[in-house]
């Protein structure tokens, strides 16, 4: 399937959010480095292992330094006060206690459910949640 559209619905007011938890590629731009020559390719590795496509509009990434305490994870980020809170009790509830960076991606709800993708790359799929834009 090229590029894997239909893996994500677009819904505004929702955020896809991955956890970087784990040992994946040496830097968070060879996850999201994009390719645009191959229509059959997927967009990025991180599109690839994660079965689905994304406009780069969209898409926040943040970290590649050590682990750090999620809540330090997302001190930063577009409209995160709205979400920040429900984003670290989630993490918590999974037993993630520490992060070495975050990948968000607004006005989309990623289809785990269609995918079967929760970990790749040494990022962590931790769920779709609501924010508010100020």
């Amino acid at each position: 399937m090229p590029r894997y559209y239909g893996a994500t619905e677009q819904e505004e007011g929702k955020v896809s959010v991955w956890l970087r938890t784990g040992d994946g590629p040496e830097g968070i731009s060879d996850v999201f480095e994009e390719q645009y020559g191959d229509d059959d390719a997927p967009l990025s590795p991180f599109s690839g292992a994660f079965k689905f496509y994304y406009d780069h509009d969209y898409l926040e990434t943040g970290g590649g330094g050590g682990l750090q305490p999620v809540e330090e994870v997302f001190r930063d980020g577009s409209y995160i006060e709205t979400y920040r809170d429900a984003v670290i009790e989630a993490a918590h509830a999974k037993g993630l206690t520490h992060a070495g960076g975050a990948a968000l991606l607004y006005d989309h709800v990623y289809l785990v459910g269609k995918t079967k993708v929760r970990q790749a790359l040494g990022y962590t799929f931790l769920g779709v949640f609501d924010f508010k834009r100020g």
